[in-house]
């Protein structure tokens, strides 16, 4: 299978490299999209993410960061693949280098934007991931996952993710229940880049004091260890999340399970029947 037969016929949003970065914000938030590519002349000069934006909000401890142009926050260069590329070749690359999305190029021109949602839905779609009778979420899922509690500080938490290179903390109980889920994403809103965070503490006595129960999303969607691996991705792909705690029959935490994860099993399932 082709990454062309996966291609979407929607409209392809682009951003130029000396638009500002309030106006790819806007784009974003119109088009509901967290990737944008980034053009020169009509040529493919970058990609600007969601988080590249909100760690410009941190550029000058203002939100004069988001009059900056696009081309001074963007990835660059910018990787790609080709309408051709063998789409099991192209889920490893999302998978092992921790991408989330790859501009399609053919000929010098961009056609398309692939992204690990793209992927996920695709394999709902036409039948790819495990029938109800397959394999479970247990099977999948990262065990004994680094977690927080409400009451950290936030920048204890982030300095966990940092540290273990994970963008995902399960937030738990006394009891071990899930209470909520901090993402970088959150983190990256409340208070700009993890690392820039870090290093300013000192100079920034409300976001030393910060806790995590302030900056986490509550009550996220949680799903059991013995569900089948279809369920976990259908709610990865319509709630636009990038990963679900798992829990037992009693709802304690024992696992997390995040996009990569699916596509790095659904890489191997697909192999396996080529």
């Amino acid at each position: 299978m082709k990454v062309r037969d996966v291609l979407r016929g929607r409209r392809l949003l682009t951003v130029e490299e000396t638009d500002s970065l309030s106006l790819a914000a806007q784009m974003m938030a119109w088009g509901t999209v967290r990737h944008l590519p980034v053009t020169r002349e009509g040529r493919l000069v970058g990609v600007l993410s969601e988080r590249d934006v909100l760690r410009s909000r941190a550029v000058g401890e203002s939100l004069n960061g988001l009059s900056r142009p696009v081309g001074e926050a963007m990835t660059r260069p910018p990787k790609t693949a080709a309408p051709d590329d063998d789409l099991l070749e192209v889920e490893a690359r999302l998978s092992q280098e921790k991408i989330g999305c790859l501009p399609i190029v053919e000929r010098g021109r961009l056609v398309g934007m692939l992204t690990a949602s793209d992927l996920l839905g695709e394999h709902v779609g036409r039948g790819a991931a495990p029938s109800p009778n397959g394999g479970p979420v247990g099977a999948v899922m990262t065990r004994r996952p680094v977690v927080a509690k409400e009451d950290d500080r936030l920048l204890d938490a982030v300095e966990r993710m940092l540290e273990n290179g994970v963008r995902h903390l399960p937030v738990v109980d006394p009891d071990g229940r899930v209470v909520g889920m901090l993402s970088d994403r959150d983190v990256r809103t409340a208070v700009g880049d993890p690392r820039r965070a870090l290093e300013r503490s000192q100079a920034r006595p409300a976001v030393d004091a910060m806790r995590v129960a302030e900056v986490m999303t509550r009550d996220p969607i949680a799903v059991d260890q013995d569900a089948p691996l279809q369920n976990a991705i259908e709610i990865l792909v319509a709630e636009k999340v990038g990963a679900l705690p798992v829990v037992d029959s009693r709802e304690k935490l024992v696992g997390i399970v995040s996009y990569l994860d699916v596509l790095e099993d659904a890489a191997r399932r697909l192999r396996a029947r080529h």
